[in-house]
């Protein structure tokens, strides 16, 4: 150490951390949920209340195309919208062409992730009905 610190590059290698946390950003219960990724890569939203019937949460400002984003969602009670089988935005792809059924009652943990500026995303499940 001693010398300057040129983060021109972006780049850190061979990092070892012994402790690791990230910030939640907490969206509340909005009637039209968007999950910035601006805001972090860890989000949580309440579903019990508030979002409309048939709404669709939507995905913004991803990284730019060629750099990896991903985003975990913490979602409780989410299985409680109305027609939450219209939760999903067209953009996400899940394994198998199938979209999840979120829990009405607990916890459901999932993922997205896109590499190409969000024209694509790739969704999975981390586990449903935490309780």
């Amino acid at each position: 150490l001693g010398s300057a610190v040129d983060g021109n590059d972006q780049t850190v290698s061979k990092v070892a951390l012994k402790d690791y946390g990230e910030t939640i950003h907490y969206n509340g219960t909005s009637s039209s949920p968007t999950l910035n990724f601006e805001n972090g890569n860890v989000q949580h939203l309440t579903g019990s209340s508030g979002i409309a019937s048939g709404t669709s949460i939507t995905l913004s400002n991803p990284p730019p195309n060629g750099v990896a984003g991903t985003m975990t969602v913490i979602c409780i009670n989410c299985g409680l919208i109305p027609n939450s089988g219209n939760f999903w935005p067209t953009t996400i792809n899940w394994p198998g062409g199938i979209k999840p059924t979120l829990s009405s009652s607990g916890t459901d943990i999932f993922s997205v992730m896109t590499h190409d500026g969000g024209a694509t995303y790739y969704g999975f499940m981390g586990g449903m009905q935490f309780s």
